[in-house]
């Protein structure tokens, strides 16, 4: 038995300062092909977030597993690798950071604690849908005595001002919490009731003959 106590999602991460001079900010992935990002992205280094960002840009789930089945997502994502100036999973934000990018595809975990310090720095989930994820706690449901246990050690997350806290003082959002307080107000963005979080998914197990077929989509976008 498990139960999630906290989430978070793929976002994205740009720099107010230089859209302002653009005229618009990005709401969806489509945005990250516009002309004016051209050499302007990090994107992290994986290919499941990566390939499903440009999935979900084609109205499809971030889990496909047959890409051979989509004819134009090769040339989506040569056209988006034409958009990046790196990718990395670890340092994606520092060329954020001083301006070297203009936007980041990353995790809100990582998102969330520049966004006090960096005021030109906002975070937008997409509208068409994003990939989540969540930290659960897992106990055996053959053991009764610790069944128990587990489910008082929940409720006590779940209680109200316990969720706020947890929320406050980490990078993720309890899954008690349906509104936010004014000074959590940059973490609204991952509320269930926001643009974009009907469409989203979480990355599911998909068969090992499929991951070899993003693999090598991977490495033909990257070549």
């Amino acid at each position: 038995m498990g139960r999630a106590y906290r989430w978070g999602a793929t976002t994205i991460a740009y720099r107010k300062d230089k859209f302002k001079a653009l005229g618009w900010t990005p709401t969806d992935w489509s945005d990250l092909w516009r002309p004016e990002l051209k050499n302007k992205l990090s994107l992290l280094d994986q290919p499941r977030e990566v390939i499903g960002l440009t999935l979900k840009k084609l109205n499809r789930s971030y889990n496909k597993t047959n890409l051979d089945k989509i004819a134009e997502l090769r040339s989506e994502l040569k056209a988006l690798d034409r958009q990046t100036k790196l990718y990395s999973s670890t340092d994606y934000l520092q060329p954020l950071i001083f301006g070297d990018t203009w936007a980041a595809v990353g995790w809100s975990t990582d998102i969330l604690p520049i966004l006090a310090d960096e005021a030109e720095i906002d975070m937008v989930v997409p509208r068409s849908g994003t990939a989540l994820w969540s930290d659960v706690w897992v106990c055996p449901q053959s053991d009764v005595a610790i069944s128990k246990l587990h489910q008082q050690w929940v409720e006590f997350w779940w209680q109200p001002e316990i969720a706020k806290d947890l929320t406050q003082f980490t990078d993720a959002i309890s899954t008690a919490l349906k509104d936010l307080t004014p000074t959590l107000s940059k973490k609204q963005l991952l509320l269930p009731n926001q643009p974009g979080w009907d469409k989203s998914e979480f990355l599911e197990p998909i068969p090992v003959e499929a991951l070899k077929q993003y693999q090598t989509v991977w490495q033909q976008m990257r070549a």
